[in-house]
């Protein structure tokens, strides 16, 4: 049953190619995350997973520096820590 999220996951990563991907705000990108997760926990893990990422990888959020902490904040108001935040994208905020 599990299959039925991991073939699309997998057919996804060969028929598109990563630099026209959408960028994830998540270190470890939303399809590897919910692969593992579907892969090690089952389908409803994974589905689970995928609607998280769904609702909290998207624009609209914000990265605050809080003191020594950088904190990115989704639409959803779900607060990610810096180790959490796709490198790069911290860097990124300095330079605007």
């Amino acid at each position: 049953m599990k299959y039925l999220l991991l073939l699309p996951i997998q057919l996804y990563w060969h028929l598109i190619p990563s630099h026209k991907r959408k960028q994830c705000i998540f270190r470890e990108n939303c399809s590897k995350h919910v692969f593992q997760i579907t892969k090690e926990k089952g389908i409803l893990k994974g589905m689970t997973a995928l609607w998280f990422r769904y609702k909290n990888c998207r624009g609209n959020y914000i990265i605050t520096h809080t003191g020594e902490q950088t904190l990115l904040v989704t639409a959803t108001r779900f607060v990610l820590q810096e180790d959490e935040i796709r490198e790069g994208l911290i860097e990124k905020t300095y330079l605007q």
